[in-house]
């Protein structure tokens, strides 16, 4: 669904990398990177239903992550992009992401951390 299994491991390793730098930046211990995909001809529908997400961001409605690290962005030429929650995005509030997109977008979740603490459990063994 997200350009096979191989597409999804690249690219999540990728971004792993590059936003463990990112949430280590903000002072982050653990976030989620949110992959979604949609058919274009669901995009204008798409559209109105983030515009009533950001507003009920707004309006710190916590049904919904209230702070993305990093928000909306696309990969260019397709229908596909993610969004890089922080570590006060609870599981609930991603389930809710996904559920008020319904079946006109597909997301995948993906958690991270920083990368160094992995290498500091690593040294430690």
């Amino acid at each position: 669904m997200f350009g096979g299994d191989d597409f999804i491991l690249q690219t999540h390793q990728l971004l792993n990398v590059k936003y463990s730098l990112l949430l280590l930046q903000y002072g982050v211990n653990m976030g989620y990177i949110g992959y979604w995909k949609m058919d274009p001809t669901h995009f204008d529908t798409n559209i109105k239903k983030y515009q009533v997400l950001l507003e009920e961001r707004k309006k710190g409605n916590t049904k919904y992550p209230l702070n993305p690290i990093l928000d909306a962005y696309s990969f260019v030429g397709t229908y596909e992009g993610f969004v890089v929650y922080g570590d006060d995005t609870t599981q609930e509030q991603l389930e809710n992401v996904s559920l008020h997109f319904g079946e006109t977008m597909s997301w995948y979740f993906k958690p991270v951390a920083p990368a160094s603490k992995k290498i500091e459990l690593h040294m430690k063994k």
